[in-house]
């Protein structure tokens, strides 16, 4: 690997697990650009092609509602009390639930729960968005308590839906857990630093902020623009220190702080953008962290 700057500052579990990974760790910007279909097909390959060891209590279930594919994770014992909605990353551009598989069974597993990964329209707003407040209203005449967990732009999604749940007076969730989030496409401090840095860079958010708007959709895509903030409740963010995403969410998170809107954040020190990819310390304490604030906002019988 190329000296790449700020390498050495990343946490030493992680870039151990960073330098023996074959994941793909920078992305040609002109095939994100012209040929996405080449990276989500690669990406799914690799999704796919992962070994994943399925707990004994859980039940995976592919299928469709309302024609969107999700992958269903469930625990033998789950009521139909709560379930978690998960919106995976990749830009919006690629990506799949399946890149997730482990995590998702591991906390169906642990909690005793049903895990949705939502498979949602990989095309320009508002298509993916309308695929989540699909299955969000198809789920809440199911479950009693809704939870959220969103990767990167998946965590844009759920908190998009949030403001069409909040614009549509309907019933928002209890919960939601939001990791390294797209926020907005605003010029910052973070987006300079570390605009030449691994698995996410300053071009890849110019090409995933033009793609979203190709229709020349607006509503809900700036997140900083919004003038129902304090109709949210109960968030938690997770941010990576050495992530061009870093301060977007960190002004997002003052705009609430301004709104007395609840939540709660964490700064991962010598973390990159979706670190959770690599076997290390720091994702073991993340996913401690995840397990531990879902389950505190499950609802108890």
């Amino acid at each position: 690997m190329k000296k790449i700057k700020y390498f050495d500052k990343i946490e030493d579990s992680l870039k151990k697990a960073i330098l023996s990974s074959d994941f793909m760790l920078k992305l040609d910007h002109s095939v994100l650009a012209n040929n996405p279909k080449e990276i989500i097909e690669k990406r799914k390959h690799i999704a796919l092609s992962k070994k994943v060891e399925i707990p004994k209590d859980i039940i995976i279930e592919n299928r469709y509602i309302k024609d969107i594919r999700v992958i269903i994770c469930k625990n033998k014992n789950a009521t139909n009390t709560n379930v978690v909605l998960h919106f995976h990353g990749g830009g919006y551009i690629f990506g799949l639930p399946e890149q997730d598989l482990e995590i998702l069974c591991k906390l169906a597993d642990n909690l005793n729960i049903t895990i949705i990964g939502i498979d949602y329209s990989l095309k320009p707003y508002p298509s993916p968005l309308n695929d989540a407040f699909t299955i969000y209203k198809e789920c809440l005449k199911v479950y009693k308590n809704i939870i959220l967990y969103g990767i990167s732009a998946g965590a844009h999604l759920c908190l998009a839906l949030q403001y069409k749940l909040i614009d549509s007076m309907e019933k928002l969730p209890k919960f939601s857990f939001l990791f390294c989030p797209m926020i907005s496409d605003i010029n910052t401090n973070s987006l300079e630093e570390f605009e030449d840095f691994i698995v996410w860079d300053k071009k890849c958010a110019e090409i995933s902020w033009n793609f979203i708007r190709k229709n020349g959709y607006k509503k809900y895509i700036n997140l900083l623009n919004f003038g129902k903030l304090n109709k949210l409740n109960n968030l938690k963010f997770v941010i990576c220190e050495l992530d061009i995403l870093r301060d977007e969410a960190l002004e997002y998170i003052e705009k609430l702080k301004q709104a007395n809107v609840k939540h709660t954040f964490t700064l991962v020190r010598g973390a990159i953008h979706a670190f959770s990819a690599f076997k290390c310390k720091l994702s073991d304490e993340f996913y401690s962290e995840l397990e531990k604030d879902i389950y505190e906002n499950l609802e108890k019988k």
